[in-house]
């Protein structure tokens, strides 16, 4: 389609994200849109995520959504996903989907961003 189709469909992405990141087949719809988007809808998409870090790595569907959104998005912006599991690693290191999640960040980002993380 044409642009102004494009910049409608990450809109409606954009507002939907968390409810389809929750689920088995709308985790799976956020995954295959995100090599499609622009670099500032890929931002304004992590930005749906900020403040449910910890319950989306918590979640079977959503964790998928999270490593995505690590391999797709360059280590400077993945520090939202850092600061909320910060108290949280150990936790996120023992849980199922979680240490998953945990992984992805600790593969991604430079060890000074994720140093905390061990504290």
């Amino acid at each position: 389609g044409d642009s102004t189709e494009h910049a409608e469909a990450a809109r409606w992405l954009s507002a939907n994200l968390w409810s389809l990141a929750k689920s088995s087949a709308g985790c799976r719809v956020v995954q295959e849109a995100l090599p499609l988007v622009t670099s500032e809808e890929l931002a304004m998409l992590a930005g749906e995520l900020k403040g449910r870090v910890v319950k989306g790595c918590c979640s079977p569907h959503a964790n998928h959504v999270l490593q995505r959104f690590v391999v797709v998005l360059p280590p400077e912006k993945l520090q939202f996903m850092v600061d909320e599991m910060h108290g949280q690693a150990n936790a996120m290191a023992r849980h199922h989907f979680g240490c998953r999640v945990l992984q992805r960040l600790l593969e991604r980002c430079p060890s000074s961003q994720t140093e905390a993380l061990a504290s």
